[in-house]
């Protein structure tokens, strides 16, 4: 039998020279997965403390962007398809307006191609080192199937002001390959557990009883689903009906009730969905009325919360041709004011150093991967032109 190294550390950050390199890397640490749509990437030019969306950076608020997507729409609405309209975030996002989105890709290259070249500051970037980011599938959700991203979204809207839109989270999150209610539930209790325990301790003086309580709940949860008679014999997944357990269904009982969900007809991956969300709801609620001066709950924290993607269905070519879509950055609201804003924590990150971004653009334009193709709009094809004679790259 195989014994693990006790002084083992998995090496997560790895510095790349070439393309090769570079395509060896992925292949051994994200192991080509089958689907490539579980694979999630993304490119900058430089070094960045977090992956922000925009408009969270700078002097754009989360506020402005509602009356934003408003102007984006009115002057653009001529252009693009009722269809495309549905998700003119995305739209807007992709041409330049700041957004809640962040860019990513399942295409490696494309990821490449950004973290070596930077449009808004051609000549600036080869003085910095590029870092591509990846991100584990495993907590991810596509919120494409739940609501149109025509609008600002927070945890708000999805886990306390909407009960249609809760529903509709908890149908998605049932039937999640990637969540896997049944199989993973204790995974996602101890999670929990873990974040309620990385609060700040001022944190959890404001919130008073609450924590206790969703301890309870959480200990509850655990003793039932640890105990052999909750197992099914052939599966080994908890049985159909974990909710009858009275312990559990004084709790939540309310909530199916309110969300208008049948206790003795609903599946089991029905009912850990609708057990987790309730206890997603218990946290973010009571953060919600905390008052603080400054945001104080640390991006990291709250990790039992799924990281939300985006990927719309549109006619965009530029969309297509990088094989792009979007991780939707939701912040938590008090009285119109963010308390906090979620984290997209990255699973390995590869370093293209400074000095070897000119030979790996080299490489890629070989490949036919440069802005004409990445881009495919008349002004990077004319700038890529321009480009082209300026450097005697005549094509």
């Amino acid at each position: 039998m195989a014994t693990v190294d006790p002084n083992y550390v998995e090496v997560t950050e790895f510095e790349v020279w070439n393309i090769s390199e570079f395509l060896e890397s992925i292949k051994n640490h994200l192991y080509l997965k089958e689907d490539i749509y579980s694979i999630m990437l993304r490119g900058e030019s430089q070094k960045y403390t977090t992956r922000l969306a925009s408009i969270f950076r700078g002097r754009n608020s989360f506020s402005h962007l509602s009356k934003m997507l408003d102007l984006f729409h009115r002057d653009t609405h001529n252009l693009f398809t009722t269809h495309d309209q549905e998700a003119l975030m995305a739209l807007g996002q992709h041409y330049g307006l700041k957004t809640q989105l962040l860019d990513i890709t399942n295409q490696p290259l494309t990821a490449l191609y950004f973290a070596v070249n930077d449009e808004s500051n051609a000549n600036d970037s080869q003085l910095y080192n590029g870092y591509i980011y990846t991100f584990d599938s495993f907590f991810e959700l596509n919120l494409s199937d739940i609501l149109p991203l025509n609008k600002p979204i927070s945890l708000n809207d999805l886990f306390l002001d909407s009960p249609e839109i809760t529903k509709k989270l908890i149908s998605k999150i049932s039937t999640s390959t990637t969540l896997c209610m049944g199989a993973n539930f204790g995974v996602i209790l101890n999670e929990i557990q873990s974040s309620l325990q990385a609060l700040p301790t001022n944190l959890r003086y404001f919130l008073g009883g609450a924590p206790l309580r969703i301890y309870q709940l959480l200990e509850a949860l655990e003793s039932y689903i640890s105990t052999p008679e909750a197992y099914d014999e052939e599966s080994n997944l908890p049985c159909r009906y974990l909710i009858t357990n009275e312990l559990v269904k004084e709790d939540f009982e309310s909530v199916f009730n309110l969300l208008n969900i049948d206790l003795e007809d609903s599946t089991l991956e029905v009912q850990l969905a609708t057990i987790y969300v309730s206890l997603c709801s218990l946290i973010l609620s009571d953060l919600s009325k905390v008052r603080l001066k400054n945001q104080e709950i640390d991006s990291n924290i709250l990790t039992f919360l799924p990281n939300f993607y985006y990927r719309p269905v549109l006619d965009d070519n530029r969309l297509n041709l990088q094989k792009g879509f979007f991780f939707v950055q939701l912040p938590l609201l008090s009285l119109g004011r963010i308390q906090y804003i979620q984290n997209i924590p990255e699973s390995y990150t590869f370093i293209i150093p400074k000095e070897a971004k000119l030979y790996i653009s080299k490489e890629l334009e070989l490949l036919g991967i440069n802005q004409k193709t990445i881009y495919g709009d008349p002004d990077h094809i004319a700038n890529y032109i321009n480009n082209a004679f300026e450097n005697n790259d005549i094509y």
